[in-house]
């Protein structure tokens, strides 16, 4: 290479990572001349006088908003409060002319790598296609690409990078900066990425043909005409010899080209007043980066005199590019390479360490702070040691030398017993240098001796065990997860995440006796939410040893831990997918192995994912039959007979599911009536009981699985459809048969089962469907019998009683349900309607159902829940209130509550009247709310009231309408008016009575009760009045008429006369 000219706006894109003097600048008004005083002070470090002057622009300038928020976000990102920063950043609008700039101070104050990346990409994104449109940000917007290409290669995305790169010439086209450089850069980028993974320890297969590649086109570049990038590409050179372990090549290229690459650096300190961009500097780096392995390779054949002299050499290369280029980018890799190789040459060769430092003296204040406190550590001073070590650290916090003292300070912090404050720096060291070896050291040590510590104080302070505990647990966590390839990882992740698993493991040990002794479900459900949590605090170590080490017995153990964490937390989904990549790798015959078998299918199952379930229950079985290698091991008998069981729960969702089929294919058929079939309806395979067709819901365990749709995709004949739901019938019917063959053999096989009680409930469950209650009521009994105290027969008692009330034995049917009246605010809306409608058998007065107390708390509930606007069923609770209030009334006269009767029927006659006001309709109940409120009064002794209510009633009526209606209330008003003490009122009702015999037509079911009423009170309302004669002709005008009337006994004991 000849001597070099170049003009300055070729080489200025190349050094704008070193400093750069400050150009002269144009101020547009006072706002511009005083925010850049404010960037300049932030920029200096003096942070007092900064926050003075942002102060002042805040004051003066509010027009400027938007700047004035993102200088606070550089200032507070200057002072590392980066969610400060970022809380003032995010106050610039998209809309902003001066969003780019906020995106930009983001990217900048960011400390992640994959943090700035996101900032760039949205730097890059505001400023929209190429070209610039503001030229004066040119210098910021290349500065910009460069850092962001940058933190690709830290993130392993040279290719990438090179694209970032790639698109300056197009952003300024203007620029001088040109495809070459472009080209240069992206090289650059590609041989960084290659150093990621040989700082990894990568095998070098993984990265030589990219070095190979990369080391071609170097080649080529190299015979280019001499200036500033070939210089530069002459380094790179260096650089890819390193990486492929050609070290002489690289010190013979190096050397060679030593008094060019001087000329250059002294063109440049012409041109800058600098040599921050020197291409000496990596220079000498590579050059002591080809003596280490040199060292590397006479170490690993024997020869420590060559392994040490070579070493000197490079510490010679390395300390002459951390001491003359402190402002170069390969600075801090140079400075941190000087120390390791003073260690090296002290630990392992014995090398005098004052003698050493004596001829390469530390290059900065900071070195030397360092280095004091070296002195007083190897003394074992470690609280003299400290304060040099944070001194030092806080002197440049941006360097790399900061964080081996942020090391050496944590480790004097536990030497002196202060180990939170160990942790503490530990934990800054993982924020800020998350890539730095020091850090690691740092985490892995303090977190080991929390640990011990912790260990050590589990008896005397447990409180303080715990804390330390966890603090161990974090920092271990961050160890693994930012040096993954650390040698100590593996164990590390194992014994921190099984650490963290083991205090979950406690808190459910904990939760068993809390329940044994009867503690508040409040209490309960929290303990069990605080027990989650430590759990899933295990879950990112578990997942970093399946990532990085699954091949390993720890790595496969994880996934089964991953899949009970999972399960613990109810995450079905993410507990099946492990527990089945367990089965998949773990080949030894374990209880764990079959124990996942089983739980994946099990919350396969609960995920209505029935055919998958179906499979790996089967799978179990199959497993764990007799003679094979998995029945020997323990705890084999739980899980056969719990998956045998859920087998059979499988065929009954999977039943139910076609039922839903066939139920939408029947709707498929009524829209279409004129393709229906000549054989008319299809049978739907559903009950319907009226109110009462779901009353068995939410009994004898949960039917499965969300609605099926029918899956009809194009137009079918109505014979397609019918064929369709017969196949569909025939398949559900195979199911239920399936299903209860299995349920009978699992209870016959398996009495002392935790299944058996909620598998003898569904057994009858499935004869109520099938509508055989004789059967059920056969299975129920046994369940109740057996299994008393059991929640299925709690449960199930439900069932029982409407199976007695099948079956009509109504007598064992309120038996049943008087015990459970103080569940009724726990049961289905549909139970309580079934329940309440059950007051009369078939609808007859004469004939009683279920008890008046057991009606009257059912509708009481249907009622509440109309009533409140918080419960889940009030909107469809207030299509049954007002019936529900009728049986309610009805009742109360039933158990003689008149008073609370005549109430609540005064109530609903206010209702429906207020109803009819406000231009709605009456009651449906109105007339009949008219008669109960007449018997109420006549039973309270309010004779004219009950008299009134009667011919309210009778005087708005329609006869022909309501025929039923109408004699009923004419008998009810004549028995209220044959009770007074007036002789002519009496007489009155005689002539209502007869109404009711001449007119009223007693062969009509409904009418027919009234007609017999009616005989019975005309007679004692004649005997009463001491006409003997015609009351005896009535009664055989009865007698004659109605053979089996319910009045033919009474007519033997008829009142006295009266009158």
């Amino acid at each position: 290479m000849g001597s070099i000219n170049f003009p300055v706006q070729r080489l200025l894109p190349v050094a704008l990572l070193a400093a750069v003097a400050i150009a002269s600048a144009q101020y547009v008004d006072d706002f511009d001349t005083e925010a850049l005083f404010a960037r300049k002070l932030i920029e200096k470090r003096m942070y007092d006088f900064a926050e003075r002057q942002l102060n002042f622009v805040s004051s003066n300038f509010k027009s400027e908003q938007d700047q004035i928020n993102i200088l606070y976000g550089r200032y507070y990102g200057a002072r590392g409060k980066r969610s400060k920063a970022v809380e003032y950043l995010k106050k610039v609008p998209s809309s902003s002319a001066h969003y780019s700039g906020a995106c930009l101070a983001r990217a900048l104050v960011a400390s992640k790598p994959e943090d700035k990346a996101a900032g760039f990409a949205a730097y890059l994104a505001s400023l929209g296609p190429p070209p610039l449109k503001n030229t004066k940000h040119s210098d910021e917007f290349t500065n910009a690409m460069i850092r962001y290409a940058e933190a690709l290669k830290r993130l392993n995305q040279p290719a990438k990078a090179e694209e970032i790169i790639k698109l300056i010439p197009k952003y300024l086209p203007k620029s001088g900066f040109d495809d070459r450089m472009a080209e240069f850069l992206g090289l650059q980028a590609k041989l960084a990425a290659v150093d990621i993974l040989v700082d990894k320890k990568r095998p070098s297969s993984q990265y030589e043909a990219d070095v190979n590649a990369a080391l071609k086109t170097i080649e080529g570049m190299m015979w280019h005409e001499p200036d500033l990038i070939t210089a530069l590409v002459y380094t790179e050179f260096g650089h890819a010899c390193v990486l492929l372990n050609q070290p002489d090549k690289a010190i013979k290229t190096l050397n060679g080209v030593a008094g060019d690459l001087d000329n250059i650096e002294k063109a440049l300190k012409k041109q800058y007043g600098n040599i921050c961009g020197s291409p000496l500097a990596p220079a000498y780096y590579y050059l002591g980066e080809a003596l280490m392995a040199k060292g590397r390779t006479a170490r690993d054949s024997g020869n420590k005199g060559d392994a040490q002299r070579h070493l000197l050499r490079a510490l010679q290369q390395y300390y002459k590019c951390a001491k003359r280029y402190k402002c170069a980018p390969i600075y801090d890799k140079a400075s941190q390479k000087v120390l390791l190789v003073k260690d090296i040459l002290v630990d392992k060769f014995g090398v005098n360490h004052d003698k050493l430092n004596a001829k390469f003296p530390p290059t900065n204040e900071q070195a030397v702070k360092i280095a004091a406190g070296h002195a007083e550590y190897r003394l074992q001073q470690y609280s003299r040691a400290l304060p040099h070590y944070l001194e030092g650290a806080r002197l440049s916090l941006r360097s790399r030398q900061a964080a081996e003292a942020f090391l050496f300070a944590a480790i004097c912090y536990y030497k002196t017993d202060h180990y939170l404050e160990a942790a503490a720096c530990a934990d800054f060291m993982a924020e800020r240098y998350p890539k730095n070896r020091y850090t690691w050291d740092a985490l892995f040590n303090v977190a080991t001796i929390l640990r011990v510590r912790s260990n050590e104080f589990r008896q005397a302070n447990l409180a303080l065990s715990d804390r330390y505990n966890g603090y161990s647990a974090l920092l271990m966590g961050r160890f693994v997860k930012l040096a993954p390839d650390h040698p100590k990882a593996p164990t590390a992740a194992n014994t921190t995440a099984e650490s963290q698993y083991a205090r979950g493991s406690r808190l459910s040990k904990e939760k068993k006796i809390l329940v044994q002794s009867g503690k508040a479900p409040e209490e309960i459900r929290a303990h069990v939410l605080k027990m989650r949590k430590e759990y899933l605090a295990a879950v990112p170590l578990y997942e970093v040893l399946t990532e990085e080490y699954g091949g390993t017995k720890e790595g496969i153990k994880a996934l089964y831990r991953l899949g009970w964490i999972y399960h613990i937390d109810d995450d079905s989904e993410n507990a099946y997918t492990y527990f089945l990549r367990y089965c998949e790798v773990q080949q030894e015959p374990v209880r764990e192995k079959y124990e996942s078998k089983f739980l994946a299918a099990r919350r396969l199952m609960l995920l209505d994912k029935i055919d998958d379930a179906m499979e790996h229950f089967e799978g179990f079985l199959a497993w764990t039959k007799p003679g094979t290698a998995y029945h020997r091991t323990e705890h084999l008998g739980t899980y056969r007979e719990n998956a045998i069981g859920f087998v059979a729960w499988c065929y009954d969702i999977k039943a139910q599911k076609i039922r839903k089929e066939i139920i939408a294919l029947n709707q498929k058929l009524l829209t279409a009536p004129s393709e229906l079939p000549e054989d008319g309806q299809v049978d739907e395979g559903a009950s319907d009981d009226g109110e009462g067709g779901d009353a068995a819901e939410g009994e004898g365990g949960d039917d499965g699985g969300d609605q099926v749709e029918a899956v009809v995709d194009k137009p079918l004949t109505a014979a397609a459809i019918a064929a369709r739901i017969e196949e569909l019938q025939a398949q559900f019917d195979a199911y239920k048969a399936r299903a209860t063959r299995e349920f009978i053999d699992f209870v016959n096989r398996y009495p002392d089962s935790g299944q058996t009680p909620a598998n003898l409930a569904k057994i009858a469950s499935l004869h109520v469907e099938q509508k055989d209650f004789t059967n059920a009521e056969t299975w129920l009994i046994r369940l109740n019998a057996e299994y008393p105290k059991s929640n299925a027969a709690v449960q199930a008692r439900f069932t029982l009683g409407r199976v007695y009330i099948e079956n009509n034995n109504y007598p064992k049917a309120s038996e049943t349900f008087s015990k459970m009246l103080d569940r009724l605010p726990s049961y289905p809306l549909a139970n309580l309607v079934y329940v309440g409608s059950r007051m009369y058998i078939d609808g007859d007065p004469a004939r009683p159902g279920l008890t008046p107390e057991i009606i009257l708390a059912a509708n009481h509930e249907i009622v509440a829940r109309a009533e409140n606007p918080e419960h889940p069923d009030r909107d469809r609770a207030l299509k049954h209130r007002n019936r529900a209030m009728f049986r309610v009334a009805t009742c109360l006269l039933a158990t003689e509550q008149f008073e609370e009767a005549i109430e609540l029927f005064e109530r609903m006659m206010r209702e429906s009247q207020a109803a009819k006001e406000s231009g709605g309709k009456e009651s449906a109940y109105y007339f009949e709310i008219l008669h109960g409120r007449g018997i109420a009064f006549r039973h309270a002794g309010r004779l004219e009231e009950s008299s009134a209510s009667f011919d309210k009633l009778l005087s708005e009526i329609n006869r022909d309408r309501y025929p039923g209606q109408y004699y009923a209330s004419l008998v009810g008003a004549g028995i209220s008016m044959a009770g007074g003490d007036n002789e002519e009122t009496v007489r009155r009702s005689v002539a209502r009575f007869m109404q009711v015999i001449q007119f009223a037509d007693a062969d009509s079911p409904r009418i027919r009760p009234s007609v017999e009423d009616a005989y019975i009170e005309v007679a004692r309302a004649l005997a009463s009045l001491g006409d003997q004669e015609r009351a005896i002709g009535y009664k055989r005008e009865y007698l004659a008429k109605f053979h089996d009337g319910r009045y033919r006994k009474a007519f033997n004991s008829l009142p006295p006369k009266r009158f």
